[in-house]
């Protein structure tokens, strides 16, 4: 596992039961509740702490992490090992059960997907031979629910990283609209535990692609919205923190680039500023062959026309 991400505190809590957990994350809503004080504000209190509140009056047997290397924990959180090829197909459909949604997912979209070049009835007898598999590999019958032609990962038995991820997002538009700044740290705390690497990042299926890329724009878009918050609040040391957590996870984004720039202007540290100019310039040149955009390099010049001594020290 990797260790924590620099400039963010691991989050740990002491382990409870179940039931305890329940009854602490109970009392906590009702508190929060009774912090709002208007109507008004009992939807962003609400939004801020989704990701908490609990949906499922029993503990997931299964967890499935899909954003770093991908691994299943069964019961006792004792990780699926098996031996030979022979459980490839039935971990496919598991992954591809998660990219296309993991809720109410067509099997005939999956078999077309998995055995697109199968004939007659040989398509669903594939389907039907690797669900029966991959049922025995995980140990929980429950955990794949087929109704009415279509698949579902039950939520009840399964927890998965990225549907976790998912709505720690959500919960941080409440954070941010509430002001709530311990809450919106401990949130990008969790974020970054869970965001690791792109989703299913070691396949190259197009039926993956889709599930990667809408995960990858929305950790962009709220890693953003987060260090517009702190630009807001001039916490501007945590929002270079925040930037240079996420080009370790996105090197190529260069709106991140652009504002860890901007971060280290506000801080007056302007050789740091050229420096990560020159980053951003040799990231998108190996990986593109291509240049910094207009914006990007309209923020470089000004910053020559400051200090062109660092300019040339650092050619």
């Amino acid at each position: 596992m990797k260790p924590p991400l620099p400039g963010f505190t691991k989050i740990t809590r002491p382990k409870a039961s179940h039931m305890e957990e329940d009854q602490d994350r109970a009392e906590d809503t009702l508190a929060l509740l009774h912090q709002a004080g208007d109507r008004d504000n009992v939807a962003c209190l609400i939004a801020a702490h989704a990701s908490d509140l609990v949906i499922s009056d029993r503990p997931h047997i299964l967890k499935i992490y899909t954003l770093d290397r991908f691994t299943v924990l069964l019961r006792d959180d004792q990780p699926l090992t098996f031996s030979g090829k022979t459980q490839k197909r039935p971990l496919e459909l598991l992954k591809a059960l998660i990219a296309l949604g993991g809720r109410e997912v067509g099997v005939q979209t999956l078999i077309d997907v998995l055995w697109g070049d199968a004939d007659g009835d040989a398509g669903q007898n594939s389907f039907n031979t690797t669900l029966h598999r991959l049922r025995k590999l995980l140990g929980e019958e429950r955990a794949l629910v087929v109704q009415d032609g279509r698949l579902t990962l039950s939520a009840h038995y399964v927890w998965v990283d990225a549907w976790a991820f998912s709505r720690m997002l959500g919960s941080i538009d409440g954070a941010i609209q509430i002001g709530d700044g311990a809450r919106l740290e401990e949130l990008t705390n969790r974020i970054f535990a869970l965001y690791r690497a792109p989703f299913l990042g070691d396949i190259d299926a197009p039926w993956a692609v889709p599930m990667r890329e809408r995960l990858r724009s929305r950790f962009l878009q709220h890693i953003l919205q987060i260090g517009d918050h702190y630009g807001n609040v001039q916490q501007w040391r945590d929002a270079v923190r925040l930037y240079e957590c996420a080009l370790e996870i996105n090197p190529l984004a260069e709106d991140l680039y652009r504002r860890l720039m901007t971060a280290y202007l506000h801080l007056d540290r302007r050789a740091d500023a050229l420096r990560v100019y020159q980053r951003c310039e040799q990231v998108l040149g190996t990986s593109f062959g291509v240049q910094p955009s207009h914006e990007t390099r309209l923020l470089c010049d000004g910053l020559a026309i400051v200090i062109p001594n660092v300019v040339r020290d650092l050619a």
